[in-house]
């Protein structure tokens, strides 16, 4: 049987297209906490996913620290960044949550969610914890904002809204997709 390198080719096409084509709209059961990378997993962010990234390097612990460029820098509505963390060294990466100037309590907030479309509302409360915890919370957002939920923050008798731009939901979509990758839980 003859081989015919176009159709060789044309595999390995399809094959590495379907391996970059993730379900970006599955959400993530909140018990699939990891941490851990893979050699892939890493190649593949490193080399296709961080030219989208701003990159800072802690020469201290060996740890690079990205934050997707198309994020909201202002301060004056209240917006939530996140951070992967990447941890070449000891096969790790994690995700953080940096809210902007607008929080007072940056480390303690609750997130109120409203679903239209189900018509229910509930809240995600943010108490400043360790990787597992910012993990747990940053992830019920994702499902939340796959699920199309318009967020608020609550602040004594009123709700401000939270990651009400388009940008700031795409950036934030992104860069969860990309870091569930990164784990390889997506």
């Amino acid at each position: 049987m003859k081989f015919n390198a176009p159709w060789i080719c044309l595999g390995i096409l399809l094959t590495w297209m379907s391996a970059c084509n993730v379900d970006k709209k599955k959400t993530i059961p909140e018990e699939a906490i990891e941490f851990t990378t893979t050699d892939q997993s890493r190649m593949f962010f490193n080399n296709v996913r961080t030219l989208d990234y701003d990159q800072e390097e802690d020469d201290q612990t060996d740890r690079v620290f990205y934050r997707i460029e198309e994020r909201n820098t202002d301060t004056l509505p209240p917006v939530l960044n996140l951070c992967i963390v990447n941890d070449p060294f000891h096969y790790r990466a994690y995700i953080m949550l940096e809210p902007n100037a607008y929080f007072s309590q940056p480390y303690h907030f609750e997130v109120v969610w409203k679903d239209s479309l189900l018509n229910t509302s509930g809240s995600i409360s943010f108490q400043e914890g360790n990787i597992i915890e910012q993990y747990l919370f940053i992830t019920k957002l994702y499902n939340k904002l796959l699920a199309q939920c318009q967020f608020y923050i609550k602040e004594e008798n009123m709700e401000i809204p939270l990651l009400n731009t388009a940008q700031e939901r795409e950036a934030f979509r992104k860069t969860m997709i990309d870091y569930y990758r990164l784990i390889n839980v997506l």
